[in-house]
């Protein structure tokens, strides 16, 4: 009788029969169980890198935009000076350029003193004359015998040019008209006004939150174990292929600028919301900023003869001698003081931080606050402008090594932007490519 194969039912009863096992792939080891459960330490590595990312990816090009446009004002004074002549040539500057002939014959005759300042109120008043549509907002006082003064008029696009020594207009210009002007918009409201200043306190907050979890992401650690990982941490690998040189870059680079872009970053944030600054540097400090000062209340049809502006500078000057004349700001309002600020000589603001409020109808001084004797909140709020520029170096070499410094900062975005763009780029096709759906030979 010919042997016949036991049927399906009799295999699965048989005491002999048993399950075929199929081998554990080498892949379901401990590195997935250390996936499936990570570590605290992992998960928040993992939700601060993903918050990098994204925040780099979804505001990476406008951080950019803005670093470009800042590294090009850096230098701007200087820029304007070389590129736009016309209205920052004063007419000693054209007294210079004479021909020998007459410089010769100029130096063997006798000496002779320097023409007197012009007067402010005459000047104001031919500028008013001049341009009777637009009210003057501010007088930006010449800080050499080659620059000239500058009157700001209406929301300060309006500039008129004025040479300090006769009192005559130069030439008026439109900022926004100028590249550089055009350049300065970008950098400070994105071209749209004031939702474009809002825009870019918002980016100036995530380049603050980019350094501090790239820093975060970068850390090496601490304790003894963490001794080889900080010998390294300043070094970029290079032997790898070119997408772990781009990572490299990535994280050395970004580590080394983070620190300053941080503080550009912050001081840009409290320039776009300064009572925000100021409020919470009160409650850090635990000091009060100061109320402005108010004008006295007029009796109702009273007259009263205002005084020159010469004689407001000269009532300013004699309360604070020491410092130099940088600014005259009139009244936005009424009842609001007209205020005149000065530069102390080792003050780091361009134009310095001492404020000098003073009744444009008296002439009367009603408050003066100097920089040397400010709160700790308004010592930090005068160090926004200069920290934001770079203007913390001084005027000399070291002044000027800071400036380029700052013109090279101002690329790091772009920079780090496009090389985290293409680690999120191939991040991204791994991601879509593990996910697509395999294709196996049936038996």
């Amino acid at each position: 009788m010919r042997d016949t194969p036991p049927t399906e039912s009799q295999q699965a009863h048989s005491p002999q029969a048993a399950p075929q096992l199929t081998p554990t792939p080498a892949r379901s080891s401990d590195t997935q169980r250390v996936r499936r459960n990570p570590t605290r330490r992992q998960r928040i590595r993992k939700i601060v890198l993903t918050a990098h990312g994204w925040t780099g990816i979804a505001l990476g090009l406008l951080l950019a935009v803005s670093g470009l446009s800042g590294s090009a004002l850096v230098f701007r004074e200087e820029l304007e000076a070389r590129f736009e002549p016309a209205w920052n040539r004063t007419e000693q500057d054209a007294t210079v350029s004479t021909t020998s002939a007459s410089s010769a014959a100029a130096s063997s005759s006798p000496s002779t003193a320097p023409a007197a300042p012009a007067s402010w109120q005459r000047m104001l008043d031919d500028v008013r004359r001049t341009y009777p549509a637009e009210k003057v907002r501010h007088v930006f006082v010449s800080r050499g015998a080659h620059q000239p003064h500058q009157f700001w008029l209406g929301e300060g696009d309006l500039r008129v040019a004025v040479e300090p020594r006769s009192g005559r207009i130069l030439g008026a210009w439109r900022a926004s008209a100028s590249w550089l002007g055009w350049l300065a918009e970008l950098h400070i409201r994105l071209l749209r006004g004031e939702n474009g200043h809002t825009v870019v306190g918002i980016s100036g907050v995530a380049l603050f939150g980019l350094g501090a979890t790239g820093l975060v992401l970068w850390w090496p650690g601490i304790g003894r174990a963490a001794g080889a990982r900080w010998r390294q941490a300043f070094k970029p690998r290079w032997r790898t292929n070119w997408k772990g040189r781009n990572h490299e870059l990535h994280r050395v680079g970004g580590v080394l600028v983070s620190g300053l872009l941080m503080l550009t970053a912050l001081s840009g944030v409290a320039l776009v919301w300064p009572d925000s600054a100021s409020a919470l540097l009160n409650r850090l400090t635990g000091s009060a900023t100061p109320q402005k000062p108010r004008v006295p209340k007029r009796v109702t049809g009273a007259t009263q003869q205002t005084p020159a502006l010469d004689v407001l500078v000269r009532n300013a000057l004699a309360a604070m001698p020491d410092g130099v004349l940088s600014r005259i700001s009139f009244p936005a309002k009424a009842g609001a003081p007209l205020m005149i600020r000065k530069k102390l000589a080792a003050e780091l603001h361009p134009n310095g931080a001492n404020y000098i409020y003073l009744d444009p109808v008296s002439g009367r001084v009603l408050r003066v606050e100097r920089s040397d004797a400010a709160s700790p909140t308004a010592r930090w709020m005068n160090l926004r402008y200069p920290l934001h520029i770079g203007r913390w170096g001084g005027d000399g070499a070291a002044g000027l090594f800071v400036r380029g410094l700052y013109v090279l900062l101002g690329l790091m975005p772009a920079a780090l932007f496009g090389s985290g763009f293409v680690m999120w780029w191939h991040h991204l096709r791994r991601r879509l490519g593990s996910r697509a759906p395999r294709v196996t030979p049936s038996s």
